[in-house]
């Protein structure tokens, strides 16, 4: 799946001569926690989120330290400081070392880049124009549209029963346990041993993604490895 997939093509953004004010005002019309920064050809300059307004003047939130560490911090750090708590402009405040992806980014790829960079959004651009933005919400949304569970689907026995067990041999997790597998009327049987007793909801919920399953049924052996005691499935 492609990011051009999830992603939101109609963005509000705010343009670096903005105030601060209307920016807010933006992000609070749209219902969301930050705005690309775009100039008059939609080519990205920055981001703003709600990260970057923080730290304001307004809220009496500004920076405080006892004077020895102001000396210590220097006279750059500070004004910077004070730039960003008291700055009416959006340029001033915001975060001008963007991270993007295409249209074509594998979305695996921008969620890893999402999760490393710790950020909840990922402009979208084009030949440096901004074409859209896709956010944590957007992947939920997707989500959302996948597990819609509402159509049945009908396949044969047996052929449920395969993907199972060739499912089963390429997840590195299973240690090739002696679990077999039973298929009848879409009803997924999984009997045999397992030596850690993580690889139960494991199996059952590889099986439960398998298309044609209706239900899961675990008949199970936990054998304990140091102590040798066994585990029948719960209930």
């Amino acid at each position: 799946m492609k990011i051009s997939d999830v992603m939101t093509p109609e963005v509000a953004t705010v343009e670096p001569a903005d105030s601060v004010a209307r920016a807010v005002g933006v992000m609070i019309d749209r219902r969301v926690s930050g705005v690309p920064v775009v100039d008059g050809q939609r080519h990205l300059r920055g981001i703003l989120t709600e990260s970057d307004l923080l730290r304001r003047t307004e809220l009496d939130t500004g920076y405080r330290r006892p004077r020895w560490l102001e000396f210590l911090i220097g006279t750059g750090q500070l004004a910077r400081e004070y730039v960003h708590t008291h700055a009416r402009r959006v340029e001033e405040i915001m975060t001008s070392d963007v991270i993007t992806a295409t249209p074509d980014t594998d979305l695996g790829e921008a969620v890893r880049l999402m999760e490393r960079k710790r950020i909840r959004r990922l402009p979208v651009v084009e030949d440096g124009v901004l074409v859209g933005i896709v956010s944590r919400a957007d992947l939920v949304r997707a989500l959302a549209r996948l597990l819609d569970d509402s159509t049945i689907v009908v396949r044969p026995d047996a052929a449920i029963a395969d993907d199972i067990r060739r499912a089963m041999a390429d997840a590195p997790w299973s240690g090739h346990s002696g679990v077999t597998v039973a298929v009848s009327g879409g009803v997924a049987t999984l009997d045999g041993v397992i030596v850690d007793e993580r690889q139960r909801e494991a199996l059952r919920v590889l099986a439960e993604n398998v298309p044609g399953v209706v239900r899961v049924v675990d008949k199970i052996v936990w054998i304990e490895p140091e102590t040798g005691v066994t585990i029948g499935p719960p209930g």
